[in-house]
């Protein structure tokens, strides 16, 4: 039976009170480890549909990502305050210059560089923007518009052939026609700023959700997509000047793509949520649990985690727990159903690089960052068997 859709949005500031380790790349050497101020801040954004009684949200944090552990966590605080959130996807945005979340990037190698007050602030702020949004619901019709990322803008420094270009983009209004939200999904590491930054920034995403939301007067969402092995900015130098004309870019060809948006008032809304149990082959990987220096429980060498898959009449989403190289997403989004298709990066996890078993090669560096050769192909049944279910 179709139905209306409501939505709902919000956003709550995530940004560090104090100093903290910056995640994502190798600052030790630059001496750049501990932020040394703020250039913009971090965000912490919901977006709920609500049909009937089935509900789908995202909430996306401007971070390097965050452990299956603490998304739990989040879950397990949100149902003590009364908050629906089985059906509540939470990704990362995958910046670098932000807290590191995930225990990497500390003073030394074996000392973890996660703030643990900072984790409980954040997870409380993660409840807050779903109390926000839930509360913000209201009846609304939904657009669906496709684009290609802008030249100049990403390359793939591994495999400079192979890119999922595409910009999948859900535009939110209430009835009257007032932007809620717009929800981007593409892959792109937020990483233009580089190792010797040392100020906490969104990095590009910043300039995209203030482009878009100056037209729109709703609010800007990105969820990162098959951005693996390595969708990089394509910049000139690693500059705010730079990360603002990436931003900028991408911001205008969203809105570009919502003068020729499909609207969709009505729909049956379908949520899948399956628990997989996935090998860890990756030594040091385990070394690092073992000391404490990331927080990720592993049990009998097996990581769990969660895959979510959600239809919206022509529309589809499906989250992979980590990285996907854009083999494995343009894989995953070829038995996709629907004519828009949001592939979710760091999707309740965040397990590191997930490669194709056709481009596998041990020595190479998203290889090291990976727990194993087994990922992607185990993610990808599974993603077809929930698909098949549906």
């Amino acid at each position: 039976m179709n139905r209306r859709v409501e939505a709902g949005a919000s956003s709550v500031v995530i940004t560090p009170a104090k100093p903290v380790y910056l995640a994502g790349l190798d600052r030790r050497s630059t001496g750049c480890e501990l932020s040394q101020g703020v250039h913009d801040d971090l965000y912490a954004k919901c977006l709920l549909l609500r049909v009937g009684d089935t509900q789908l949200g995202f909430l996306s944090l401007d971070l390097i990502g965050i452990f299956y552990d603490d998304v739990e966590e989040f879950r397990r605080l949100a149902f003590e305050a009364g908050l629906e959130s089985e059906g509540v996807i939470v990704s990362s945005t995958h910046q670098h210059s932000g807290p590191d979340t995930l225990g990497l990037w500390g003073p030394e190698p074996t000392v973890s560089g996660v703030d643990s007050e900072y984790m409980r602030f954040l997870k409380k702020r993660m409840v807050d923007v779903l109390y926000e949004a839930s509360r913000n619901l209201k009846p609304a019709r939904l657009k669906l518009s496709r684009t290609r990322m802008p030249n100049g803008v990403a390359r793939n420094s591994r495999d400079p052939n192979l890119l999922d270009d595409e910009i999948t983009v859900l535009s939110v209004e209430d009835l009257k026609g007032s932007n809620i939200a717009v929800l981007a999904n593409f892959g792109l590491h937020p990483e233009v700023l580089w190792s010797d930054n040392n100020l906490i920034t969104a990095d590009f995403p910043c300039y995209m959700y203030r482009r878009v939301e100056s037209e729109t007067k709703g609010l800007c969402i990105f969820i990162n997509g098959a951005l693996g092995g390595m969708v990089t900015p394509s910049v000139k130098e690693h500059s705010f000047k730079e990360a603002e004309r990436i931003g900028s870019t991408i911001g205008e060809a969203i809105l570009k793509s919502l003068d020729e948006a499909e609207s969709l008032e009505e729909a049956e809304l379908k949520v899948l949520s399956e628990k997989v149990h996935l090998p860890v082959k990756n030594e040091k990987f385990k070394d690092l649990s073992r000391l404490g220096v990331i927080r990720r429980q592993l049990k009998n060498g097996l990581a769990e985690t969660r895959l979510t898959v959600a239809s919206l009449k022509n529309v589809s989403f499906v989250t992979v727990p980590g990285e996907p190289l854009p083999k494995v997403g343009l894989d995953i989004k070829s038995f996709m159903p629907g004519k828009f298709k949001f592939l979710i990066a760091l999707g309740n996890d965040e397990l590191g690089y997930i490669i194709h078993p056709e481009d596998w090669a041990d020595g190479r560096y998203e290889e090291s960052m990976s727990i194993g050769p087994e990922t992607a192909p185990i993610l990808i049944e599974r993603i077809k068997h929930i698909i098949n279910h549906m």
